[in-house]
């Protein structure tokens, strides 16, 4: 799943009586990254708010951010807003879905982690280059296989998907052109023996402006898999 923005919203509360209309002229919202999350919305101005009993930075607009950090699965975030003796309190839930920097992602005994990534206008060279549609998205990964026996990468275990639900499958022209180029790399073809770590790439004709990308890989019959997101170098982990 792609790393953006999750209106997270429950009920909220007041603990304080009041007029009924709300401190908060937006709800808020979390953007997961990683191990954190960035919380914002709007409140009247001249209101105080908390984030988890942490006082949160707010503009002459009412605008307000705050970074929380997330433990894996739900995590309940308190946003709480105080203005001329009124309090309100509103939850979110936030879903640590994402490994940080580093960190394996995956189950089922194979766990990859992202290493770099770069879009390239063109890969090859003349007369074996290769021009994509989009944008060539090249993404280098390293595999490690925990179980005790070897795993095949398959080209059929590996597609793109962006925020919007767009499906991307490996790049057959892109993986050519490059392989011929550096050589040996291709993850989509390549063993990995029990016990061992190999490295390599990837290769995806993407819409230039898709945003949201996580890479999707399984094995035969979900034996294991893994979901990568792309943005920001964090990666989505079904553990």
């Amino acid at each position: 799943m792609p790393s953006c923005l999750h209106p997270a919203r429950l009920p909220w509360t007041r603990s304080a009586p009041g007029e009924a209309a709300s401190l908060f002229l937006e709800p808020p919202a979390a953007r997961v990254q990683g191990g954190r999350a960035e919380i914002s919305g709007r409140v009247l101005p001249g209101t105080r708010v908390a984030v988890n009993r942490t006082p949160a930075e707010v503009d002459d607009e009412g605008r307000f951010k705050a970074v929380v950090n997330l433990e894996w699965g739900n995590n309940p975030v308190y946003v709480s807003a105080t203005r001329d003796g009124e309090r309100e309190t509103r939850l979110l839930w936030v879903k640590r879905y994402a490994a940080g920097p580093g960190e394996p992602a995956g189950k089922g005994g194979v766990r990859f982690r992202l290493l770099e990534q770069e879009r390239r206008e063109r890969l090859g060279e003349e007369p074996l280059a290769a021009t994509p549609a989009g944008v060539f998205l090249v993404v280098h990964l390293a595999v490690e296989n925990r179980g005790s026996a070897p795993v095949r990468m398959r080209e059929a275990e590996f597609a793109l998907e962006d925020g919007k639900g767009n499906r991307y499958d490996l790049s057959p022209d892109g993986a050519f052109a490059l392989g011929w180029d550096t050589g040996e790399g291709y993850l989509a073809d390549r063993d990995v023996p029990p016990g061992t770590e190999v490295r390599g790439w990837l290769v995806f004709d993407v819409d230039p402006e898709a945003t949201g990308l996580t890479l999707h890989a399984h094995g035969p019959g979900g034996v294991w898999y893994a979901r990568i997101s792309l943005d920001e170098t964090a990666a989505t982990t079904g553990d």
